[in-house]
């Protein structure tokens, strides 16, 4: 028989991250009274202040203003709310998918100061997300309201791990100038991974999520736009029998970047499609739907391909096994009608003859002794200390601007500690997100098969879920689905190499796992109330 915990021992674990909970959401506190205090005294707060005054001026005596904002409200903004942070922030994520990564970097930075601007004022600073007192819910720094940036200690602690070891290949990178601007982008990832932890908390993730969609739409129909113009793309992305195909952009340098970023969208889209609506908004979902889905098929991406068809069976898995069969028959007629081009693209990628597996067994090989030259320090953060260092370890012919694996790449850059954290943070992403779908009563949490039971102690199926659960997690759902396939791609992809991708990436992330403290806030909502009874009985 195997040895007992006594209960001492199982207390043991639990008392200890709580001492450190509470170590850390002081530091927090601390932190954020004193970058208040400065910010408050500054001249460049002052002047923003005075901007954001003369903005609202303008914008509310303007006669075009009312109209442009009810058009981009209809497409922005889901149905009875109002524009806010979380809309900003999805725009923020909207330029990285339209323009680029400054811009997107530039605007995260802007949501991170208004977020500032509201903790100074005092506004929201005490009140709940449903409008009671809030409550730092168990595991969190910081408020759970609209102000804060609430982190549990279980997601903040492997995220500092990986910002820290990114740090350090910064500093003893081949390529120190390079590694610094990735250290910066490294620092807007988790911002924007701690940001999206924030809007799922406060049940705001559709907010976010919107302006994405709409972005990654009007990216898919200029891609369309472009296969119908007859866009002329590099030769060197396809093999020579492919000669007379071409491989749409979008709004992209590079397909690979573009089917990589369709692929983090669309499981999310597909997921609110499930979650019911009225016929216009169910309309408005399934042309986005449309057009991105021919837009990925355009862009030739086959890691992303599989990628996606993963996605979209892990949503249709939680929401009703029996889509697989459904999507599975939609698979097959879809190839009996696609092009041919299409067909054996695909069927390419399980192929040694095509050039370009062939070229990525060769660049795998030569990464692999890069790897083990620079296995503990790491070459450096970024892509630009593995070109510096590539060359001599590649094979003869496969010259590469990147190791074509994620988690090759972050060996090479960052060194096996820094591979670690990385995995840690994976690790500790999924914990938080079955949380989520566990409480959402998506999963079982028990080994068995039977019905799942929430907090209440009513029984919620396992698949069919409708109405309101699902609609509540249903952009997490996406979201972890879209990460699940991003991660796969990585397999065979560096599919963090472009900030614009990432920046998504890290955001779908936060806003996966942020499902289990929303969750978890939403199960204290009825004892808060109860609470807040008991004391006004008291005193009457």
């Amino acid at each position: 028989m195997g040895e007992r915990v006594s209960p001492r021992e199982s207390r043991l674990l639990p008392a200890a991250m709580l001492l450190l909970e509470s170590f850390l959401a002081g530091i927090y506190r601390k932190l954020s009274s004193r970058c208040s205090s400065w910010v408050q005294g500054s001249a460049i707060f002052g002047a923003l202040m005075r901007v954001r005054s003369v903005m609202l001026e303008l914008l509310s005596g303007s006669l075009i203003w009312p109209r442009i904002s009810a058009l981009l409200r209809s497409f922005l903004v889901p149905p009875g709310e109002n524009w806010g942070l979380d809309t900003l922030f999805g725009a923020a994520l909207a330029l990285a998918v339209l323009h680029s990564s400054e811009l997107a970097v530039m605007t995260l930075a802007l949501v991170l100061i208004l977020k500032l601007y509201r903790r100074i004022s005092g506004r929201g600073v005490w009140r709940g997300v449903y409008g009671v007192p809030a409550m730092t819910s168990r595991g969190s720094i910081g408020q759970a309201g609209e102000d804060g940036l609430p982190i549990p200690a279980g997601l903040f602690l492997p995220l500092f791990a990986l910002i820290l070891f990114a740090a350090g290949a910064a500093f003893a990178s081949v390529t120190p100038a390079y590694s610094a601007r990735n250290l910066v982008m490294w620092l807007f990832y988790a911002f924007s991974f701690v940001l999206g932890l924030d809007v799922a908390r406060r049940g705001k993730a559709l907010a976010a999520a919107l302006p994405v969609l709409f972005a990654t739409t009007v990216a898919g129909a200029y891609g369309i736009y472009q296969h119908l113009t007859g866009f002329q793309s590099y030769e060197g992305w396809l093999d020579p029998e492919f000669a007379d195909v071409s491989r749409i952009t979008g709004t992209f340098s590079n397909p690979s970047f573009f089917s990589q970023t369709l692929a983090l969208t669309l499981p999310v889209a597909v997921a609110l499609v499930l979650s019911g609506g009225g016929f216009r908004y169910k309309v408005i979902l399934l042309g986005s739907i449309l057009i991105q889905g021919v837009a990925l098929a355009l862009t030739l991406g086959r890691a992303a391909w599989i990628g996606c068809m993963l996605s979209l069976a892990v949503v249709a898995v939680l929401y009703d096994k029996r889509l697989i069969v459904v999507g599975f028959v939609v698979v097959l007629i879809a190839s009996s009608f696609a092009p041919e081009f299409l067909v054996k693209r695909f069927l390419s990628a399980f192929s040694m003859e095509d050039s370009s597996n062939n070229y990525r067994v060769s660049v795998w090989r030569g990464s692999l002794a890069l790897a083990r030259a620079y296995f503990l320090t790491g070459t450096g953060l970024g892509a630009e200390s593995f070109v510096y260092t590539y060359p001599e370890y590649m094979i003869i012919g496969s010259p590469a601007w990147h190791s074509h694996c994620v988690y090759l790449e972050i060996l090479i850059e960052m060194g096996i500690l820094g591979l670690i954290a990385f995995l840690w943070m994976l690790v500790a992403w999924a914990v938080y997100t079955w949380r989520g779908l566990v409480s959402a009563g998506l999963l079982n949490s028990g080994s068995g098969s039977g019905p799942v039971r929430n907090r209440s102690g009513s029984i919620l199926r396992l698949g069919g879920l409708r109405g309101a659960k699902w609609a509540r997690a249903a952009v997490a759902v996406g979201a972890a689905s879209a990460v699940l396939g991003s991660l796969a791609q990585g397999l065979v992809e560096h599919t963090l190499y472009s900030p614009r991708v990432a920046l998504l990436f890290w955001a779908w992330a936060g806003l996966s796992a942020g499902l289990s403290l929303y969750a978890t806030d939403e199960g204290a909502l009825p004892r808060t109330q109860l609470q807040v009874s008991v004391e006004k009985g008291a005193v009457a």
